[in-house]
């Protein structure tokens, strides 16, 4: 019997003990508790009861740091669903120093208890730290060779020693260059096989330094020549190139030969230009080619524009309205034409700069006609067309117009100056008679009056 009473006794003081003590609470907590000036973090206030909850109320403020916000807790339920409830801050600290986030005036009510209550004020702390001074990175500016060498010959190398010449036979035809930087960091271009030709051939192996520097070594390869034919062009030596795929094939021409210095070699021809091709190289190394005439040389270059394929080709005529100029094309400096600027014509006809100077003249030869004609680029748009005759026209109409118009002006300007030193000369003559017989009739009347 009296083990009965006091189990019944404990039951109900475990009933009353744990009605009693709730475990009803509010925590907060950050998802990190130190951050550096200019990162985020949240704040996360979590409201727990041991019943559903019908309502909660509250603030949650964080200050410090440059931080100045805070996150409402009033939540409402009248369903009593949930047993917790959750509230979130994100914050965003503009200084270092720390950031106190504070609960203030929580209060509660719950399906368990009779009336609303207050929970236990929380408090937490974030650390902001300034960001890790990383300080800038140093690049090297070595740009020097450690090694150059060319496989199979011999030379001299020093750093600091930028040209290099060799000799090889006449049937070799590649050479390997090979290189190290001083500066692992460093970038070499130019190594590894490369194609050489009869004469001299530049080489250049370029060191590009971490930041950039760059510095170029320079092999000349002379490749042995089996009677070189020289000749002279603008008082400059060249070779002729007598083997194929030194220079690529010009595209409309058939390959030839011409007799030069008594030896037949290569060449090319177009039977719509009529012009002759032959490939020289200058003492550096450089091949191009060139119009042979008879002994002539003239240096041929093709510039392509919108699919028309053009050779420049200069004449030394005056075209109306232009003036003879220079403009740059595929980074080379070209000859033209361009508008002259004339204001009377502009201001007489209200042309516009946009219609007469903002593009260029030219004489060229199609290669794939062979008609040379006058064409208009335009560098805005890189557009080339054949030039109106019309236009020419016009500009001269215009220019002999307002050349008239002057003349007339001129006229004009000197018969109103006749007309005005006329009316002068009338006046000053009319004035003086007027003058005369005033004083005659004074005269006149003194001698009546001594009468």
């Amino acid at each position: 019997m009296k083990s009965v009473k006091r189990i019944l006794i404990f039951i109900v003081a475990f009933i009353i003990c744990t009605n009693s003590v709730s475990a009803t609470s509010l925590t907060i907590k950050s998802s990190a508790s130190s951050i550096t000036k200019g990162s985020t973090v949240t704040i996360t206030s979590l409201i727990s009861a041991d019943s559903g909850i019908y309502t909660t109320s509250g603030t949650v403020k964080c200050t410090g740091a440059g931080v100045n916000s805070s996150v409402d807790l009033g939540f409402e339920d009248l369903n009593t669903a949930n047993r917790s409830k959750s509230f979130s801050l994100t914050i965003k600290p503009t200084t270092s120093g720390t950031v106190t986030c504070s609960s203030s005036n929580v209060r509660i009510r719950e399906l368990a208890q009779a009336s609303e209550y207050a929970l236990s004020n929380k408090s937490i702390t974030i650390t902001v730290k300034e960001p890790a001074v990383i300080p800038p990175k140093e690049y090297s500016s070595n740009n020097y060779l450690k090694s150059l060498s060319i496989e199979g010959y011999e030379i001299d190398f020093d750093k600091n020693t930028l040209e290099y010449s060799i000799e090889v036979e006449n049937d070799v035809e590649k050479v390997n260059i090979k290189a190290t930087t001083e500066d692992g960091n460093a970038t070499v271009s130019g190594t590894g096989e490369k194609e050489v030709t009869e004469g001299n051939n530049k080489l250049e192996v370029k060191v590009t330094a971490e930041n950039g520097n760059e510095r170029t070594y320079v092999i000349n390869v002379k490749v042995k020549e089996l009677d070189p034919i020289n000749v002279k062009v603008d008082d400059e030596e060249y070779t002729v190139i007598r083997k194929e795929d030194v220079l690529e094939a010009p595209k409309n021409y058939e390959k030839t030969t011409v007799n030069i210095n008594g030896e037949e070699v290569l060449a090319y021809y177009n039977s719509k230009t009529k012009y002759t091709l032959v490939g020289l190289k200058d003492k550096d190394g450089n091949a191009n080619y060139y119009i042979y005439d008879n002994g002539k040389y003239t240096l041929y270059k093709e510039y392509t524009f919108n699919g028309i394929t053009l050779y420049l080709t200069e004449k030394n005529v005056d075209i109306p309205s232009f003036k003879k100029t220079s403009f740059n094309y595929a980074e080379d400096s070209l000859e033209g034409y361009k508008f002259a600027d004339d204001n009377l014509i502009k201001k007489t006809y209200a042309l516009d700069d946009t219609d007469l100077q903002n593009f260029y003249l030219f004489y060229a030869v199609n290669i794939e006609t062979g008609e040379e004609s006058l064409y208009q680029y335009d560098p805005s748009e890189g557009t080339v067309q054949k030039y109106s005759a019309s236009m020419m026209n016009l500009l001269e109409m215009y220019k002999n117009e307002a050349n008239r118009n002057f003349i007339l002006f001129v006229v004009v300007s000197v018969v109103l100056v006749l007309l005005i030193v006329i009316k002068i000369v009338t006046s000053i003559i009319k004035k003086k008679k007027d003058n005369n017989g005033i004083s005659k009739k004074r005269k006149l009347n003194v001698k009546e009056i001594d009468l």
